[in-house]
């Protein structure tokens, strides 16, 4: 999957709308250059931010917020997955605490059902 399919993936599985946007719409938001922002009055920034998920495959806050909405039953699965994405070693299996954002957003997105390999 690509980064920002990835991003609304988890976005949408953690609550977030993008208020009927099609997907070119919020990529735009989403890549909306910092220097355009202070130009742009406080309701939009308001909405901006309403459109604006986090960044889930760079930041770990991000994903322990993501983590933090998997039910009980699939936390055994979500941490399979960690384990196979990190190499399936035993040292993995220890290092998973040392998991990066991205790896933890495709064990996420593995375990919902979500992930798409590439080209299909």
């Amino acid at each position: 999957m690509k980064p920002e399919e990835q991003r609304i993936a988890i976005a949408e599985a953690c609550g977030w709308n993008s208020l009927g946007l099609d997907a070119e719409q919020v990529e735009w938001w989403i890549e909306l250059p910092k220097e355009v922002i202070p130009k742009i009055s406080y309701d939009e920034r308001i909405r901006l931010r309403r459109l604006h998920p986090p960044d889930y495959l760079n930041d770990l806050n991000a994903m322990h917020e993501a983590e933090k909405t998997l039910r009980l039953q699939t936390i055994k699965t979500y941490v399979n997955w960690l384990w196979q994405v990190m190499d399936s070693s035993d040292e993995a299996l220890i290092g998973t605490i040392h998991a990066t954002a991205s790896q933890r957003a495709e064990a996420f997105l593995r375990t919902l059902g979500l992930w798409k390999e590439e080209g299909k």
